[in-house]
């Protein structure tokens, strides 16, 4: 939100109504009721002007007809409109979910084409992730979804107050648009894991936050080493500990942060850091506040190896100034704006790194890779630890890392009747069921920034989009590489070896037989609980999972863990799933995307695979195109960026390079979306096409996208 908006502080009113909308409710083809709608927390219900209150169930599909829309005026006021025909919906929303609701944003953050209907999309920032913390003038609204019976490729949204019911908006909205409620990104679903998690574990276990904070204050001297060289104006001792220990947090934290900086804080300040606390205990303990056992856990590390814990107040107020200069990586602009946030960046980034900690995760990856199959026995057990030192400290670092290691499985998709397709450009932006990931390349301060999206679907559904689309990009061979030979003491590339890769030629076959190429083997049906492990496991799967206590890993995931261990090792035995252990580098992406001779492409293709700490690496048409997604140190980086466009010019090859700005996925059930129950894959790619149909849209083909300036921002 802009600080000098006019209306940034002003309410958001109706003209009409706070809190309803009318319609005429319909019983029969020939029995109907004038009404309101109303949007109660937390259901939808009719009005009737008799007085009669009617509430949906699922039995019964009431329909009712709206003749006004709601509209957002740009003065930030909502203003009811007549629509130019009636229009009939489902009384009972098909989803209802909860959002932050920015109503005095204009539109200008809408990075998304087609454009959305009235630009509502710029206005819900929970796609923003790191608005799920910040309230930033935010409201807390519902987004009502309804169905229109009689159109097919229209559906109703209302966006209401989650508590009053107050209607800030209300109208029709294509079909495609609907995904970004039915379709929650990977990011969101995170966050859902987390809350199941701490739903799922017994109050008894959970440690006494409450009694805590209304606890005992801490004394001035034990205050004194929480402060440091911090000035804290007229600071005082209270009643209680969060009264005291509030004022060392500051105020512009959001009030669920503040809450849990406290906690930390106060144990630290009461010394009640167990130096023997297990990983495992902590994530139980604090489950509902995942921030204290983070600290809780990193503190313990920098205890046990002697390190020089960081201030942590002193930090918490550089962010508070917004003062980033302790951050030696590259971050994105987003997180300039939430102080909470860059705290938590100055964190990790502005004081001592634990020495030791990625050789160990590095040794744990390296051994899992050796027993090739689905486990996480190289972690040390929880008995392990308390008997050993070194383990108890492996245990703490790998649930503790921001770089914890992980399993990720590859999908042999052409086993599975699967294509993988690529489409570059700006236009088809919506989240649809064959989407797995779509990322921005580069800061654009258009409404059209050219994106990547990565789509996996049936072979015929792949035909039907290439015959539509010739634009798209037909992946022939594609791989994922973790190269830990590249670390010692930091990540390092060589540039000059993937710019000279041009100059030399190689075959195809070459990345067949040197990486992983998926057997050619024939899978005849892929089971519902099958495609729930894939969808778990062909993403970034924390190790520590398979040390999680049963019953709360069934909580998290929906299936009972022994269950969902032998499940992947049963799909990785029929050549569906390859195992592969990895850790996540903190570095920066590099988008590369290059069109030529497939003897050049293969050849930085080869390059790229095996000089970059992590590189995803797709081969489309056959060699002539490709696009590498490589995570390169920031000192690398710009020169690669720089370079890399030259030197394919004197070897005949377009090459362009792109810093990806957002990354939305939605992995987490791409299996179980496609799988139809009759066992076959879902191949109605009307979602993704039908947003060719959207108003000022044109289909830009990969060669015009590649003319786009590089953007290496």
């Amino acid at each position: 939100m802009d600080e000098g908006s006019d209306f940034a502080s002003s309410p958001l009113v109706s003209y009409w109504s706070e809190t309803r909308l009318d319609i005429i409710l319909w019983k029969n083809e020939s029995e109907s009721y004038r009404g309101f709608l109303k949007y109660s927390n937390p259901t939808v219900s009719a009005e009737l002007e008799n007085g009669t209150t009617v509430v949906p169930d699922t039995k019964e599909d009431l329909c009712v007809t709206i003749e006004y829309e709601v509209i957002l005026k740009e003065t930030g006021i909502s203003e009811q409109r007549p629509l130019k025909r009636p229009v009939k919906i489902l009384l009972n929303p098909i989803v209802t979910q909860r959002y932050r609701y920015f109503p005095n944003l204009d539109g200008r953050g809408e990075f998304i084409f087609p454009p959305s209907t009235n630009r509502f999309y710029s206005r819900l920032f929970v796609l923003d992730l790191e608005k799920y913390y910040d309230d930033d003038g935010s409201i807390g609204a519902r987004c009502s979804l309804h169905q229109c019976p009689n159109q097919k490729d229209r559906l109703w949204l209302t966006i209401s107050n989650s508590e009053t019911g107050e209607i800030y908006e209300a109208f029709l909205i294509h079909h495609y648009e609907g995904n970004i409620f039915l379709m929650p990104n990977d990011a969101q679903l995170d966050f859902a894991l987390a809350k199941r998690y701490a739903d799922g574990v017994r109050k008894s276990d959970l440690f006494d936050v409450e009694g805590l904070l209304k606890g005992p204050p801490p004394s001035m001297a034990q205050l004194a080493m929480l402060v440091q060289d911090v000035n804290v104006p007229n600071l005082m001792i209270h009643d209680t500990l969060e009264r005291t220990i509030s004022q060392l947090v500051p105020q512009v934290f959001p009030e669920n942060i503040r809450q849990s900086l406290c906690v930390f804080l106060g144990l630290l300040a009461l010394d009640k850091i167990e130096q023997r606390k297990d990983p495992d205990d902590l994530s139980v303990e604090f489950a509902p506040w995942r921030m204290v056992s983070s600290l809780y856990n990193s503190h313990l590390l920098y205890t046990i190896l002697k390190i020089e814990s960081p201030s942590y107040v002193r930090l918490m107020h550089l962010a508070a100034r917004r003062e980033m200069q302790g951050i030696g990586r590259t971050v994105r602009e987003d997180i300039g704006k939430s102080e909470w946030l860059m705290f938590w960046h100055l964190l990790h980034d502005g004081v001592k790194n634990f020495r030791d900690e990625i050789p160990i995760l590095l040794d744990i990856v390296e051994r899992s890779n050796q027993l090739g199959t689905i486990t996480g026995k190289i972690i040390p057990s929880k008995s392990t630890g308390q008997r050993s030192r070194k383990a108890w400290v492996t245990r703490l670092v790998c649930n503790s890392s921001v770089t914890s290691p992980s399993l990720i499985c590859t999908p042999n998709l052409k086993a599975l009747g699967l294509d993988q397709i690529l489409y570059l450009g700006s236009a088809y932006c919506w989240p649809h069921r064959h989407m797995s990931y779509i990322t921005s390349l580069g800061r654009w301060q258009v409404n059209n920034p050219p994106h990547l999206q990565h789509m996996i679907l049936p072979s015929k559904a792949s035909e039907r989009i290439r015959r539509l689309i010739p634009s798209v990009l037909n992946v022939t061979w594609s791989s994922r590489t973790f190269n830990p030979d590249l670390y010692t003491n930091q990540w390092n590339v060589r540039p000059d070896d993937i710019l000279s890769s041009l100059g030399r030629t190689r075959p195809l076959t070459t990345l067949r037989k040197k990486y992983y190429t998926p057997s050619l083997c024939d899978v005849d049906y892929i089971t519902p609980t099958e495609a729930l492990v894939m969808d778990i496991i062909t993403r970034s799967f924390h190790m520590m999972y398979f040390k999680e206590r049963p019953y709360l890993f069934e909580k998290m995931f929906g299936i009972e863990k022994q269950l969902f261990i032998r499940t992947a090792r049963s799909l990785a035995k029929r050549g569906v799933l390859e195992p592969q252990y990895i850790l996540i580098p903190l570095l920066p992406t590099l988008a590369t995307i290059a069109c030529g001779e497939p003897k050049n492409i293969v050849s930085l293709a080869d390059a790229f695979l095996s000089g970059s700490p992590t590189c995803t690496a797709y081969i489309c048409n056959e060699g002539n195109d490709a696009v590498f997604l490589s995570r390169i140190p920031p000192s690398d980086l710009g020169e690669l960026a720089r370079s890399l466009p030259q030197a394919g010019q004197e070897h005949g090859t377009t090459i362009r390079c792109f810093r990806p700005h957002t990354l939305r996925s939605y992995n987490h059930s791409l299996y179980q979306r496609l799988l139809r129950e009759d066992g076959t894959w879902d191949d109605d790619v009307r979602g993704f096409l039908s947003q060719a149909r959207g108003k000022r849209v044109e289909i830009a083909n990969v060669i015009d996208s590649m003319k786009i300036k590089s953007c290496i921002t």
